[in-house]
């Protein structure tokens, strides 16, 4: 069974009942997650249940796991549920696959810093080149332009990077 069926056959109220709680007709019992509960605390409802007290909250994988102090897996198990086997070839494709879409990344991120560092060679002369030239002239504007094109460029080389490795 898998987890919506598991949910579908048992409600939160026959979880409860398994370990030998009675819900009163407000649907409160005492907390078994905490001690010191003189009055009814947890409130159980159809599809999960909440400790106004100590904040305890779940559904009945939740509660199961807490009263059995197991995991999320064992309680599935507990509660008849069974994980499917996959087969070796399976993993195996699965395994290249996200090794293939390392390498692409890889290969992406690196293609990425070359063009960086293409484009700060280029911002580097473009910036000696403008100092060179006599202040507004053709050469010295055509530079101007270069640098300024290089350093959009620059910039959102580094901001797709940024995007790419985050």
């Amino acid at each position: 069974m898998n987890i919506e069926e598991i949910k579908a056959q048992y409600s939160m109220h026959d979880i409860v009942q398994m370990y030998g709680f009675q819900p009163n007709r407000a649907g409160f019992i005492h907390c078994p997650f905490h001690n010191g509960d003189r009055t009814s605390s947890c409130k159980i409802y159809p599809k999960d249940y909440h400790c106004h007290a100590c904040g305890a909250n779940g559904d009945i994988f939740d509660f199961v796991a807490h009263m059995d102090n197991c995991s999320f897996k064992d309680a599935y198990k507990k509660l008849g549920g069974t994980y499917a086997h996959t087969d070796e070839r399976k993993r195996a494709e699965f395994k290249v696959k996200m090794e293939s879409r390392k390498n692409t990344r890889l290969r992406k991120i690196t293609r990425l810093k070359r063009e960086i560092r293409g484009l700060a060679a280029c911002l580097e002369y473009n910036r000696l080149a403008k100092n060179i030239f006599e202040p507004f002239s053709d050469d010295w504007c055509e530079a101007v332009d270069r640098f300024e094109r290089d350093y959009y460029q620059y910039t959102e080389k580094i901001r797709e990077l940024r995007e790419f490795k985050s």
